[in-house]
């Protein structure tokens, strides 16, 4: 799945808020403070992790700074919070490996106000047997990316789940005028990398490696240090080649 999730409470752009993944590109630690909803954020230190494994490690830091272990009865009980921080955090979590018993928890989500939460709980469901949970993500992806952060994800999960018709709004949100935006939509890219050249539901072509060469363009010094980061991972001839051939300020 994903590596990283979007981290907001109210799934609505502009955004103020740390993400509960972290900054996709740090170079040096952020002081712990208190937000809004009472959540404690971590001491976000740089990782020496493959990208792949950012999300889970962030999400499991912003648990452990607000008082929940690393047992998945943890991440139950967190996904209970007040905060949707904390509720996106260990919903990602538990989605990685559902449980047949995590099925009320999952359906409980697809009502919550978070729209993060609704489209990790529906992913949860549909990988546990219930195919009508993926009209959520449906429903949640062919959002205007431009106001609503969860999008992206949501478009991401269908990826996974191997459907390629919402990366009309993973485009959409990469030409967003905002930086954040389409740093959003970069960390959820390497979803469609094995749908590259599958049909979109406007009909065109799904071609990713022409996304990750805008990237390594882009004018957001943190969308460029992703998408590099996620081709050097992928490690795929085309993934080496768009590494060479395209420009990179």
């Amino acid at each position: 799945m994903p590596e990283t999730i979007s981290g907001s409470t109210e799934n609505e752009a502009p955004k103020d808020e740390e993400s509960s993944a972290g900054s996709p590109a740090e170079t040096a630690s952020v002081t712990p403070i208190s937000i809004e909803s009472g959540v404690e954020l971590p001491e976000y230190e740089p990782l020496d992790l493959p990208y792949s494994e950012w999300g889970a490690h962030r999400s499991q830091e912003l648990l452990t700074a607000n008082g929940f272990g690393e047992t998945k009865n943890e991440w139950r009980r967190a996904a209970d919070h007040s905060s949707g921080l904390i509720r996106e955090a260990a919903v990602y979590l538990l989605v990685k490996q559902p449980e047949p018993m995590d099925e009320a928890l999952f359906s409980k989500g697809l009502e919550d106000i978070d729209e993060t939460v609704q489209s990790l709980s529906a992913y949860g469901l549909v990988r546990l047997g219930r195919d009508s949970a993926e009209s959520t993500l449906q429903r949640i992806a062919q959002q205007d990316p431009d106001a609503f952060l969860a999008a992206p994800l949501a478009a991401s999960l269908l990826a996974e789940l191997g459907d390629p018709s919402a990366f009309d709004t993973m485009i959409q949100a990469m030409t967003n005028q905002y930086g954040y935006v389409r740093l959003i939509a970069m960390q959820y890219m390497p979803s469609f990398v094995s749908l590259h050249s599958q049909i979109t539901s406007s009909g065109q072509a799904n071609d990713v490696w022409s996304v990750y060469c805008q990237a390594l363009g882009d004018e957001d010094g943190q969308v460029r240090a992703v998408a590099e980061m996620q081709l050097e991972e992928l490690d795929l001839p085309e993934a080496l080649a768009t590494l060479k051939d395209c420009p990179n300020p």
